[in-house]
């Protein structure tokens, strides 16, 4: 009797795994569906974006606070030190600059790490990372430039339009003395 059981569980295992190999195999890859219906990668990231949000799940964008903490314990730098109000307002000065608006968040908190700790400093982990997270030398490099020339000049406050005056809440009373015309309303008779 056991081995009876232990037979068909076997047996209904073995159909539920090819069962799912069949239906993997057909299912079309991304690139396949883009061929087809000339999507872009872009239109199936914006498909895959609405699908989660109707889902109920919570989408997130990545900033660059989010590689901080990351970057920083592989190089064993101090996460304070690395969250410290200079370097957080010159990342948000770095990113205040129109040149930087399409800056890849990673490319920006390995810059600022390198900058923490010390540019000339390479090592064979550093190469991993920026292999990794697809992270190329030349942005980290460009980036660094101007990290190293916010930091040597005097901070500039962006400029602000000038503060609206505010004017005192008036209460009205009826809507004709708010400027209003009151609609007439239509009075119905009671029917007989």
């Amino acid at each position: 009797m056991k081995s009876l059981l232990k037979c068909d569980c076997l047996s209904l295992y073995l159909l539920w795994h090819i069962m799912i190999i069949t239906t993997d195999s057909g299912c079309p890859s991304a690139k396949q569906l883009a061929g087809h219906h000339e999507w872009t990668a872009k239109d199936l990231q914006r498909m895959e974006l609405h699908i989660l949000g109707k889902l109920g799940w919570c989408v997130t964008t990545v900033s660059y606070l989010d590689y901080l903490p990351l970057f920083a314990v592989l190089y064993g730098v101090n996460v304070n030190l690395v969250y410290s109000d200079k370097i957080m307002a010159l990342a948000e000065r770095c990113l205040s600059k129109q040149s930087t608006v399409l800056m890849q968040p990673g490319v920006l908190a390995h810059a600022l790490l390198q900058h923490v700790i010390a540019p000339e400093v390479h090592s064979p982990l550093e190469s991993q990372v920026l292999v990794h997270c697809n992270i190329q030398e030349s942005d980290v490099h460009q980036c660094k430039q101007l990290l190293v020339h916010l930091s040597s000049s005097p901070y500039s406050s962006p400029t602000s339009s000038p503060a609206r005056p505010k004017f005192p809440l008036k209460m009205f009373d009826k809507p004709s003395e708010m400027g209003v015309t009151c609609l007439p309303t239509i009075v119905e008779e009671p029917s007989a």
